[in-house]
């Protein structure tokens, strides 16, 4: 198994585990601790191209810039839900761009099933 702090792509970990091991709220896809996000956490139900394209509903971009800003300096380890309370870890990712384009943002929500005001566009580092 994994040491506390290094997740291993492709295992199965908790969010206790997770919590552990990053830091953060448990319940939210995108957690921060002092300020920084600490985690991304997909469902395929609302990403069904995670880890590679992560769909925000949200309209308020304040924490897509700060996933933004923040991993052109760290990537962030993401993980993929499995099955209820199980995540594969995917590795760590960062954001390539972000679309906001009517066209774009109309195939996520037709391809997701809700509204998508951010399509974030990821890539494994």
């Amino acid at each position: 198994m994994a040491t506390p702090n290094k997740p291993v792509i492709g295992k199965l970990y908790d969010m206790e585990q997770q919590n552990k091991m990053h830091g953060g709220p448990r319940q939210q896809c995108a957690p921060t601790k002092d300020g920084d996000v600490t985690l991304l956490r997909l469902t395929p139900e609302h990403n069904p191209d995670g880890p590679y394209i992560a769909d925000w509903e949200t309209s308020d971009d304040t924490k897509v810039r700060q996933i933004q800003k923040q991993t052109r300096h760290e990537p962030l380890p993401v993980y993929v839900r499995q099955r209820p309370n199980e995540w594969e870890y995917m590795g760590r990712f960062r954001v390539t761009h972000v679309a906001t384009d009517g066209p774009t943002l109309a195939r996520r929500k037709e391809r997701s099933g809700h509204e998508v005001n951010y399509a974030i566009h990821l890539e494994k580092s």
